[in-house]
């Protein structure tokens, strides 16, 4: 329960906390620099990071959450460049990455937790890595990595969006979150892996193509939750079925011609073989399980009669 409470936290703080008054160590002409930042401004940079790091690294729980939100502020300043958040970024995570997957869960997961805040896609990209059961064997700290790539490819998806991911770089984030779906044994990290992935089909001007390919990700990822519930004898992991499926049912909807006929194609033997599975949950399931093989059952018809609906 207490890895489940610090997810839940470090999942919403940094988004919802106000800048810190410390930010203004860094001065705003290199906040807001529009030329190559010289190595006195990136000292300055260094000088603001540097003490926060240490602080995650060895401080008191107080000061690792103060160290945390500031470290995740200067990006979402007013006027910040992408010349400075640029190197901010770089900068953040060459001090952090000694921290990312060291045995201490708790300093390893707030390290991870500011990722999603530098606003550049190489620090997504990088989270997505850390996804990855080859890389953090740890399950909470894979959960808590999941559900912030799933709140940022959401918030990635808004109209106001602070960022962007260029067509290549979409289409290497998409693979390496699959890639960590593939190899997830978590139910609860394998959907979050899914609601990610279909989010970036709702990413404004993204070329189709880049849409498509997402969505055909998402489909092996359901197709990867489902032979992880016909593994497991509590049934559980139907749970993530469920999810992934609501997500495939909500990008159907956004689809259209040829785009909606391949996808259908694609999806028809995984839901053969979900409906097979959705009607005969374990006996012992929990009354929470036997409601997600239900609900199952019921995404599978609704699904297919959108699939009719051409």
């Amino acid at each position: 329960m207490r890895g489940f409470l610090l997810i839940a936290a470090l999942a919403t703080v940094a988004w919802a906390t106000p800048l810190a008054v410390a930010q203004s160590a860094i001065p705003q002409e290199v906040l807001t620099a529009s030329r190559p930042l010289t190595p006195a401004d990136r000292e300055r940079i260094e000088q603001f990071i540097a003490p926060r790091v240490e602080l995650i690294k060895s401080g008191a729980p107080l000061d690792v959450s103060r160290a945390r939100n500031d470290l995740a502020q200067p990006p979402r300043a007013p006027g910040a460049s992408d010349i400075f958040r640029r190197a901010y970024a770089d900068a953040v995570r060459a001090g952090l990455r000694p921290l990312f997957t060291v045995d201490d869960e708790y300093r390893a997961s707030n390290a991870v937790s500011v990722l999603p805040y530098l606003l550049t896609a190489e620090s997504l990209d990088e989270l997505a890595e850390l996804a990855a059961k080859s890389r953090q064997p740890k399950e909470s700290a894979r959960i808590m990595a999941a559900r912030l790539l799933a709140v940022s490819s959401r918030n990635l998806a808004a109209a106001n969006a602070l960022y962007s991911f260029n067509p290549v770089q979409t289409d290497a984030f998409v693979r390496k979150l699959r890639e960590a779906a593939l190899e997830e044994t978590s139910w609860v990290a394998l959907a979050e892996l899914g609601t990610a992935v279909a989010e970036v089909g709702n990413w404004k001007a993204l070329p189709d193509a880049n849409k498509d390919n997402a969505r055909s990700e998402l489909l092996r990822i359901l197709q990867r939750a489902t032979e992880l519930a016909k593994s497991d004898p509590s049934g559980d992991s139907m749970r993530a079925v469920q999810r992934i499926m609501a997500d495939v049912q909500r990008q159907l909807l956004e689809m259209r011609g040829a785009s909606r006929g391949a996808f259908g194609q694609q999806l028809a033997p995984i839901l053969k073989s979900i409906k097979t599975m959705a009607a005969t949950p374990p006996a012992d399931a929990s009354a929470a399980t036997k409601r997600a093989f239900e609900m199952t059952g019921k995404n599978v018809d609704l699904i297919e009669r959108i699939l009719a609906d051409r």
